[in-house]
């Protein structure tokens, strides 16, 4: 059997996009090498990434707070207990 035909229904290979967030560029490149390295530290690689990823959607939840706080009730006096 042909190693280069898809098995049917698989997504066809896209070209990598860059996103301009390094880190999650380095994410993308990270993942799409993953096939390089042993299946024994695929684990590894897919882990470092979710937690990358992780922290790049924290430091844009930060972008939407001004305060920078994730707790608003903290910041509102009409939610002071009496």
């Amino acid at each position: 059997m042909d190693e280069d035909v898809a098995a049917p229904g698989a997504p066809e290979p896209t070209d990598t996009v860059a996103t301009g967030v390094a880190s999650v560029d380095a994410v993308i490149d990270a993942v799409a090498a993953v096939d390089d390295q042993p299946l024994a530290e695929h684990a590894a690689v897919f882990t470092a990434a979710h937690e990358t990823l992780r922290r790049a959607l924290d430091d844009l939840d930060g972008l939407d707070d001004p305060a920078g706080s994730a707790d608003a009730s903290s910041t509102d006096p009409s939610t002071d207990p009496v």
